[in-house]
């Protein structure tokens, strides 16, 4: 390109400081805009007045405000060039990354001045910027996978992520990620103390609120910035409905139970017991139903499963009937509002739609058999110890590695490719025009040539794979948990990371899979067959030299392999048949 007298240049700085973690170790904003002034000093561009983007905010994700009015000036022309001490502040994702190098791409950018480098609108700089945005965007996704694995493994121990809840305290005597809790010596007794007041049954939360705050004087605890106030009402709500003060708590839709050294307040009876009384007239709300595997099913020639939820409730005369609409039980006459401890039941039963409207049988098929199902069928095929978690990981990080380096040396080929693609269109058309060779002739060099071009383009895309390979390992370690014990919120999830559906036939329940899943199971089956000894759910991976392990290994690491080559390469993960 021409070259650029940076005295020309209308150049804007942008300083990014943000409170996530990621920044702990980044200068501040001050410090920022003294080196940008450094900086211009250094390379002879003036900054244009009023053009400095500063804020606190992550680059994770899309969404900056001052950052979009950076591209909005870049795109009218206000400046077209940036001082910024580091590309990393411009992106950590995908996003942000392409609209800068698509800038650049259009002319609307023409130069980057960073501390140590210049990037220009060349091939080269562009090649070089975009593995810089890439290199931020994998560390941030790393760093979400070590933050996930940590309160997962925090979870684990029975101990809840963030500040503790009301009535106990946070113990700072630990290092930071091992802190436990601690009991509230002041507030433990009140929380406990309303906990049972409301459990009598003749209190509202309001009244329970006045109470505790006009009789009990309970106050938050303090913090540094906040504490301290009389609670409030939404906390008082909080405080009936947590489960954590009957032993366990939900994180990622998986429960917990919560450290034994804790001592609970009330038992999980009694925690259900308050969730019926915080409910209008004792009943649960069921305005909308929403059955876990609503969506995930369907019969075998592609018919919608429907829902057919059973909503009961036992009476303290040991009747058992459905309690929507009524107000009174059959039997005995009681208000269900005065009985003193009813018992609610749920059933969830799927059955063919279209059969049924058509008049034809159609079988009922429980949500407790698909859970066990699917429970057992995890266990069997999609169940890895920790540390073959771990070592799958690993790999997959390694081939990330791998195909990173070789994209370097792809952008650096393909930039040799277009130079000789083009010298050689210029060549031809030489030719042509000397007469050297014919119109006919000349359309027929130039497709073969074109074609050439596009193949070798074709042939070193790469998709990116690593995170949804990471995402079905992590699966492996959690999915027969979540279907054992999970909400069904946290039951649809899992199924929507795997991407696998279930077919009902009106006999037997199957399921299929993406192909990727597939390939992961497939591996595993054949890691077996080789050798009987090896079981995925409780092998210790680590043991690289046992004679088991040493076996399947390169079966393994095919597996991943093929992973890869289905998530990223063909870029068609579509469902296939379970044929195990």
């Amino acid at each position: 390109m021409d070259e650029i007298n940076f005295g020309e240049l209308k150049v804007g700085a942008y300083l990014r400081k943000s409170s996530d973690s990621e920044d702990k170790q980044v200068q501040s904003i001050e410090t920022q805009e003294r080196e940008v002034q450094t900086m211009s000093e250094r390379f002879r561009f003036h900054l244009k007045n009023g053009y400095i983007y500063a804020e606190t905010k992550s680059a994770f994700s899309p969404g900056r405000e001052r950052f979009g009015q950076l591209l909005d000036d870049i795109e009218s022309g206000k400046i077209n060039a940036l001082a910024v001490v580091n590309a990393n502040r411009l992106a950590r994702n995908s996003m942000d990354g392409a609209r800068i190098v698509d800038l650049m791409d259009r002319k609307k950018l023409l130069a980057i001045f960073t501390l140590s480098k210049i990037s220009l609108n060349n091939a080269n700089d562009k090649m070089m910027l975009g593995l810089e945005f890439l290199m931020s965007k994998k560390d941030s996704d790393d760093k979400s996978v070590f933050v996930k694995n940590g309160l997962k493994t925090k979870a684990l121990k029975g101990l809840p992520s963030g500040v503790a809840f009301i009535g106990f305290l946070n113990d700072f005597t630990n290092e930071k990620g091992n802190r436990k809790w601690k009991i509230d010596s002041e507030r433990y007794p009140l929380v406990q103390a309303l906990l049972k007041r409301f459990l009598q049954g003749d209190i509202s939360a309001s009244r329970l609120h006045r109470y505790a705050i006009k009789e009990l004087k309970m106050t938050t605890p303090m913090h540094k910035r906040i504490g301290g106030a009389l609670i409030s009402r939404s906390r008082m709500y909080e405080i009936l409905k947590d489960p954590i003060y009957a032993g366990f708590f939900s994180q990622g839709g998986v429960r917990y139970p919560l450290d034994t050294s804790m001592p609970r307040m009330i038992t999980e009876d009694e925690h259900h017991r308050i969730l019926q009384l915080l409910g209008a007239r004792h009943m649960p709300k069921t305005k909308k139903y929403l059955a876990a595997y609503t969506g995930f099913i369907r019969s075998a020639d592609g018919g919608f499963i429907g829902q057919d939820p059973k909503l009961q409730l036992i009476c303290d005369c040991g009747k058992k009937f459905a309690y929507l609409h009524r107000e009174i039980c059959p039997t005995c006459g009681v208000q269900i509002s005065d009985m003193n401890s009813p018992k609610y039941l749920s059933y969830t039963y799927y059955y063919n739609v279209p059969r049924k409207k058509a008049g034809a049988k159609a079988r009922h098929l429980n949500e407790r058999k698909i859970d066990a199902y699917l429970a057992d069928y995890a266990r069997k095929n999609l169940t890895f110890s920790r540390n073959l978690a771990e070592w799958s990981k690993k790999h997959i990080h390694e081939l990330g590695d791998k195909e990173i380096q070789e994209k370097r040396s792809v952008a650096t080929r393909k930039v040799k490719i277009k130079k000789d693609f083009e010298a050689k269109k210029a060549r031809y058309r030489d030719m042509l025009a000397e007469g050297l060779i014919t119109s006919e002739e000349y359309r027929t060099d130039m497709e073969r040539l074109q074609q050439s071009f596009s193949s070798e383009n074709e042939r070193m895309a790469a998709g990116q794979w690593l995170e949804r390979a990471n995402e079905i390992v992590d699966l492996t370690e959690e999915f027969s948990e979540i279907i054992e014990s999970g909400t069904v919120e946290a039951k649809r999830k899992v199924l929507f990371r795997l991407g696998s559906n279930l077919i009902w036939d009106e006999k037997k329940l199957s399921i299929i899979n993406r192909k990727s899943v597939q390939a992961l199971i497939d591996g595993l089956n054949r890691a077996r067959r080789k050798n009987t000894k090896f079981e995925p759910g409780n092998y210790e991976a680590n043991k690289d030299e046992t004679e088991v392990f040493a076996s399947v290994r390169p079966i393994l690491l095919r597996t991943v392999g093929v992973i890869r080559t289905w998530i990223g390469v063909n870029q068609q993960d579509f469902y296939v048949p379970d044929l195990t």
